[in-house]
């Protein structure tokens, strides 16, 4: 069967479609809007402007999904809808305007899917993964062949770049605010206390912009490159703006506070070297689909 995947992010939203012959898929078309749900939160609740925009993003998908004769179409959303108190009632209206249902995942949840997604490719016995998302980042392990500790964190790049940062790109001192906001959410998840990893497997779209800035095709990044790539974003913001336009123009407010999160990571698992993971939320939501429909 042909399947499409509408994964809602609090910056962009995918569609993935996908051939599935039994247990096995096989990805045919991946398609990306940026539509920064975060930024139509007022207060608490999601604004209808918010709902009005994502209505129209999903309409446009699934015409691409009748184009593609896509016999199936399910939609999940992470942390872009979690928090808010509207939420009933923003599926509601998809639902009556689009005929979509939006099935809102927890943080465990997500966390959960990252890490079948990512042992699509993380081989090893036991790694470190991260998703760095718009609203959250989760961290999630697999230890001597099993599931080690995981959780999800509300770190996301376009969140931390709403909270501290005031212009396009982060200026030092907000910087510094960033990764001292994230040390002080990340220490205090005690569930990884004494872990220490050399590789962190990292997946998401802020991940591949990376791999586009430091020209590393195969994905393969030291800690220290990345460190470097910061404080030359940092000591030249006209430079930096130019090569994140170049790159990836939707993702130039959220790529310095996103590498910002990730290298806090890097600092407390005592990290050397990042693999840019082709894995995301998405594998993972249907690998345990196919399982609970097979």
């Amino acid at each position: 069967m042909r399947l499409g995947l509408i994964d809602l992010g609090s910056n962009t939203v995918k569609l993935a479609l996908y051939q599935i012959q039994g247990t096995q898929f096989t990805p045919l078309d991946f398609q990306a809007r940026f539509v920064k749900i975060l930024n139509y939160i007022e207060g608490d609740r999601l604004s209808p402007e918010g709902v009005q925009r994502l209505v129209e993003v999903l309409v446009e998908y699934q015409e691409i999904c009748r184009e593609k004769a896509i016999e199936q179409l399910e939609c999940f959303s992470t942390a872009s809808l979690r928090q808010i108190t509207n939420q009933a009632q923003v599926i509601a209206q998809v639902r009556q305007q689009t005929g979509i249902t939006i099935h809102p995942i927890s943080g465990e949840q997500e966390a959960y899917y990252n890490l079948l997604g990512m042992r699509l490719t993380a081989k090893e016995d036991s790694f470190l993964g991260q998703d760095l998302g718009g609203g959250s980042t989760q961290l999630f392990t697999w230890l001597e062949g099993k599931p080690g500790p995981s959780e999800s964190f509300f770190l996301g790049a376009l969140k931390m770049k709403q909270q501290f940062v005031a212009g396009e790109l982060p200026t030092r001192q907000e910087a510094q605010a960033i990764q001292q906001k994230a040390r002080e959410v990340l220490e205090s998840a005690k569930a990884f206390d004494g872990l220490s990893f050399s590789t962190l497997y990292l997946m998401g779209g802020s991940a591949r912009l990376l791999k586009q800035l430091l020209h590393a095709p195969e994905g393969r990044i030291s800690a220290a490159e990345l460190e470097a790539l910061k404080e030359r974003y940092l000591e030249h913001p006209g430079q930096a703006k130019e090569e994140i336009l170049a790159a990836d123009p939707g993702r130039l407010v959220t790529c310095v506070p996103g590498m910002l999160v990730i290298l806090t990571v890097i600092g407390l698992f005592g990290v050397e070297t990042v693999q840019i993971s082709s894995s995301s939320v998405r594998e993972g939501w249907l690998l345990d689909w196919i399982h609970r429909h097979t």
